[in-house]
């Protein structure tokens, strides 16, 4: 029989045996596959992204006693999908978040294709407790981003501020949520949910 403390330490062996990006990887070489087949479909050229991950069946205490947290899904904006997969990422011995993402365009081409992989830049953990953890900084060139993992509230929350390089540049802020993408729900058959 396996102890709690042995379950942990396999858990987090396995966690960051694959990494976020690598994860992330597999998902667009699967929609750059799968994409002449769901195009009809009109939310994010058909691709379903990912289901929200990460804190199902966690607490906050066991991802604090591991010192890693990781989440994936779906980034969404006022509750609008933004066709953007995400990977978020927090080591407490690091005493930072990453946060990759995979945006999916739509709009160009016959077909839906990956747009890019962005990694930004590591912000620094400030708060991590049994029920949140809170990191912020300089994420890339001009961009600040927070991130906000509630474990009560079940939300995983960033907000980015970019500042502009230059004078004539506005500041502009966004607050993205991860979520589940509706379309990873739809049966293949189109009329039910699993």
């Amino acid at each position: 029989m396996m102890t709690d403390n042995f379950k942990l330490s396999l858990a987090h062996d396995v966690a960051r045996s694959l990494t976020g990006l690598q994860r992330l990887g597999i998902f667009a070489c699967a929609t750059m596959i799968a994409a002449p087949v769901l195009a009809a479909d009109p939310t994010c050229g058909g691709v379903a992204l990912p289901a929200f991950t990460g804190m199902a069946n966690r607490d906050g205490a066991d991802n604090k006693k591991l010192g890693y947290f990781s989440a994936e899904g779906t980034l969404f904006k006022d509750g609008k999908n933004t066709c953007v997969a995400a990977n978020i990422e927090c080591t407490r011995d690091a005493g930072t978040c990453q946060i990759i993402t995979v945006v999916i365009d739509d709009k160009t081409g016959k077909y839906p294709h990956v747009f890019g992989i962005f990694t930004a830049g590591p912000i620094n953990i400030t708060l991590w407790t049994d029920n949140e953890i809170v990191a912020g900084g300089k994420s890339n060139l001009c961009r600040w981003t927070q991130l906000f993992v509630n474990y009560s509230a079940h939300t995983v929350r960033t907000i980015t501020s970019f500042s502009g390089c230059n004078d004539k540049s506005p500041q502009q802020t966004e607050i993205l949520d991860l979520g589940t993408d509706p379309l990873f729900l739809v049966s293949p058959d189109k009329t039910k949910t699993p």
